[in-house]
């Protein structure tokens, strides 16, 4: 009964996340179409499309592989980096807190947007995730100075080891035929979310430590929740990497415990 109802609140939860891609999909496709449809009536009617509408049918109709809507806000996102960093050192948390929200904002948003304008490509796939590892490193690099050496070090490794596969790694296996996945996977993501998450509380912590504010006990609350939220990206990391050069492995051992148990 408890393994039927698990699967039950899965089953929903899943329903639910889908409903939620499924209604913002409706909305970009509609944009897109409306988009279409006016650049469409423009070139029926013998009218020149003036700079802009030129703009928009080449950004978001024809089908680019580096500058696409969804392209541009990736790369929107990785050009905070050093605005971010500048923020958080001159202690303006509050505009680096709204600032790095966001721009995490952005990640849910430009899938969406490609799947929305049919503009998804392999291209894209590889650029999202680098944008975000980018976009991160203006704060990364700041928190430094208030993380142990151990943990800061450790999510650097687990980043760059991502980061040289993506852009180094899967062209080698390439080129010798070898089929391995695009894009961030489901560990990844997950990585991710509980990056940006740490990122953000600590963030908090450290505003609410600064002299103007000292509300100690608040921060230190937030600062141990952050930082136990940051140590839990490390196995998703280490998995994603696993992921990425064994696909389908943690699947697999997964499915073979689950039949022994």
């Amino acid at each position: 009964k408890g393994k039927i109802k698990k699967e039950k609140i899965m089953n929903n939860k899943e329903s639910v996340i889908k409903i939620k891609d499924d209604y913002f999909l409706v909305i970009f496709k509609q944009f897109h179409n409306k988009l279409k449809n006016k650049i469409d009536s423009k070139k029926q009617s013998g009218e020149p499309l003036n700079i802009f509408w030129r703009a928009i049918e080449w950004l978001a109709i024809e089908k680019g592989e580096y500058f696409t809507v969804a392209n541009i806000i990736s790369y929107l996102r990785a050009m905070l980096a050093y605005p971010l960093y500048t923020m958080l050192d001159e202690g303006a948390y509050l505009a680096a807190f709204i600032t790095f929200m966001v721009a995490t904002a952005t990640d849910f948003i430009d899938g969406h947007v490609a799947r929305g304008f049919e503009q998804i490509s392999e291209t894209g796939k590889n650029i999202d995730p680098m944008a975000d590892k980018i976009m991160l490193i203006g704060p990364w690099f700041y928190l430094k100075r208030f993380l142990p050496d151990w943990l800061w070090w450790s999510i650097s490794g687990i980043e760059m080891t991502l980061f040289l596969m993506a852009a180094i790694l899967k062209r080698i296996i390439s080129h010798f035929g070898i089929k391995r996945l695009s894009g961030a996977n489901d560990w990844g993501k997950i990585k991710f979310s509980f990056e940006v998450g740490s990122i953000a509380i600590i963030i908090i912590a450290i505003s609410l430590h600064s002299p103007e504010l000292k509300i100690l006990s608040l921060s230190s609350i937030l600062y141990a929740i952050g930082l136990t939220s940051l140590t839990t990206a490390i196995p998703f990391g280490l998995a994603s990497i696993i992921e990425h050069t064994w696909p389908g492995l943690l699947t697999k051992i997964h499915l073979y415990f689950k039949k022994e148990s």
